[in-house]
């Protein structure tokens, strides 16, 4: 098939096979104007929402990934059971090769020399590599940002200004969803550029995706200000010494069409990083309750690593990095001096990477059913702003179930003696008053959802738990400073493991860019599953300030459940739906499966 070569660039992967790379431009052809029309009018629903409608057009990154994501050829792998066998194959060969998770330093040193070789890093290679052994000893600080606390995140000590303008001296590397001309991308580009031309022999590395992805592939005559702005914003960058590496999810010529790169992912000088949900446009700065996370420890070397096999897998073939030297153009010894540090052990964080690599592996998908259906559950919190994936919901059914059955039991004993005071219906009325005293399962939904379907599917599941006293259902609603906040974007599991015979507590945290919906299937995703090591040892008896996670849940997870939220209609026992309303919700459900 024909293409307009001055509008189409030289991918960076480019796709090998001839039928697939002819269907990648028939659909670019076909979807290309409804890609911008869909993002465009997510954003505005998003702008209607935060009370911000009257602001300059705009279409924000987040909303250019959703759209790009929901058109991924490989959407057929998110389906039951066909999904399943296709991701089982794929997670096979993974096992056939690697049957156990690779020690850190093993994958620090296959990862140096694969990106050192003059072989290009497919999405496949880096999928057979995502399983690597738990890393003890980090310190994880959350920070919090957006909604009630402002630009936490941005300002704090130790937050992500003050390692750019004073903390780093040697590297920035960087992963993240969108990077444009808004006032939060101009002013964090400004940031970049000062940080280089002060310290020229700094290495700085973006890769970034979204509306710049879409941007590379539009003829330069049809571009709005905005979008001449922004890549104008990437240009100076570049032109700064700082390498842009751009994901070629918009690019029809690549084999990584439609794979689309959802983290967000800081790392300084290799020996500290952020990751989480925070976007670099400027509805992350107050307008989204969101997270990103301080690691510093050992496990930041495995996020450095994986962070240039990534940006690897994009490495440029045309002439826009001539005055910067790729990570493939340095010799192993100048990667092992620049970014891998001997980090101390800084404290008592055990951290496991999980990943989902777009078309391939879904390992944080997999980690998030698991970890919801242990049989030593005994809590659970859950903040997410979508919650449409029916495998990761229905393990959460099964979980509530589970859990209500062993209280039922224990509050049955308990009650004994006055069991032939009551009939059969009024004792379990009883016992489920007094369950419901005390709820286990806390899941909080954004108030405000730009999405009608995934707010459909948010009120299904809800409603499905309804009649479980264990359950609460929450949306997220704030006031701060004669402002609401009602959008929540931050996304995270917290649950609290308990072993009654053994007197033993563990208090496990799941959090970072994968949410626990159907889209996320489709794209880049890093999460890490923490807690405080080792993992037979209790958690009971720690102080907050020894123990991170335990710290989280008391100062952050219950807080929001506390003081940010209230209750989701949908989720009441009381609540009365028409027949009309709960096939609106079940179809909702189904077509997001």
């Amino acid at each position: 098939m024909e293409y307009n070569k001055s509008v189409i660039r030289p991918p960076n992967n480019p796709e090998t096979l001839e039928l697939k790379k002819s269907k990648n431009l028939r659909d670019f052809s076909k979807i290309e104007s409804e890609i911008s029309r869909r993002s465009s009018n997510l954003t505005k629903i998003n702008l209607q929402l935060a009370n911000r409608s009257t602001e300059i057009k705009k279409t924000y990154d987040d909303d250019v990934i959703q759209t790009i994501n929901d058109l991924f050829y490989d959407r057929v792998t998110v389906f039951p059971f066909i999904g399943d066998i296709m991701r089982a194959t794929k997670v096979l060969l993974r096992f056939i090769r690697y049957p156990k998770p690779v020690p850190s330093s093993t994958f620090i040193e296959q990862t140096i020399r694969k990106i050192t070789l003059s072989k290009r890093i497919t999405r496949f290679d880096i999928s057979q590599m995502t399983k690597v052994s738990t890393v003890n000893y980090n310190n994880v600080k959350e920070f919090m940002n957006g909604g009630p606390l402002g630009e936490n995140w941005n300002r704090a000590p130790n937050g992500f200004y003050d390692w750019i303008d004073n903390k780093s001296k040697e590297s920035i590397l960087s992963i993240e969803l969108g990077f444009k001309a808004d006032n939060y991308g101009m002013e964090v580009c400004k940031k970049l550029i000062e940080k280089k031309r002060s310290n020229p022999s700094m290495h700085i590395s973006l890769l970034i995706d979204g509306l710049v992805s879409v941007l590379m592939q539009k003829p330069p005559t049809s571009l709005k200000d905005f979008e001449v702005n922004t890549l104008k914003m990437i240009d100076d960058m570049r032109k700064a010494g700082i390498s842009v590496y751009v994901n070629d999810s918009w690019n029809p010529l690549s084999s990584d069409f439609l794979a689309a790169n959802h983290i967000k992912l800081w790392i300084f000088d290799g020996s500290v990083a952020f990751f989480g949900g925070i976007g670099i446009e400027s509805q992350f700065r107050d307008i989204l309750f969101d997270e990103m996370d301080l690691v510093q420890g050992p496990f930041v070397r495995v996020l450095t690593m994986m962070t240039l096999l990534i940006m690897s897998n994009q490495k440029s073939r045309s002439n826009e990095f001539d005055n910067i030297k790729q990570f493939h153009e340095m010799e192993k010894k100048e990667i092992k001096k620049l970014f891998i540090k001997q980090l101390p052990k800084e404290g008592n964080i055990t951290i496991r990477l999980s990943m989902n690599v777009p078309g391939y592996v879904q390992d944080a998908q997999s980690d998030y059913v698991d970890l919801l259906l242990r049989k030593d559950m005994d809590e659970i919190f859950i903040m997410a702003p979508y919650f449409s994936d029916d495998k990761i919901a229905r393990a959460l059914v099964r979980s509530a179930t589970f859990l209500y059955s062993r209280r039922y039991k224990e509050k049955k004993i308990e009650f004994k003696k006055d069991m032939d005071k009551y009939s059969k219906k009024e004792f379990k009325e009883l016992i489920d008053k007094e369950i419901a005293k005390e709820k286990k399962i806390h899941i909080i939904f954004p108030k405000k959802q730009e999405n009608r379907i995934i707010e459909e599917v948010s009120k299904y599941y809800a409603y499905y738990l309804r009649n479980n006293p264990l359950v609460e259902t929450l949306q997220f609603y704030a006031e701060s400073g004669g402002k609401i906040h009602e959008m929540l974007h931050a996304k995270q599991l917290l649950i609290v493991l308990k072993n009654r015979k053994k007197n033993w507590t563990k208090y496990v945290k799941f959090g970072g860019s994968y949410n626990p919906a159907g889209r996320a299937h489709n794209m880049w995703e890093l999460n890490a599953v923490m807690y405080k090591g080792p993992w037979k040892d209790s958690d009971d008896l720690d102080a907050l300030e020894d123990n991170d996670i335990k710290n989280y849940l008391e100062k952050v997870m219950k807080v929001v459940v506390s003081d940010y939220s209230q209750p989701f209609p949908w989720g009441s026992s009381k609540i009365y739906i028409s027949p009309l309303q709960r096939a609106s919700m079940k179809l909702a459900q189904l077509s997001w499966v």
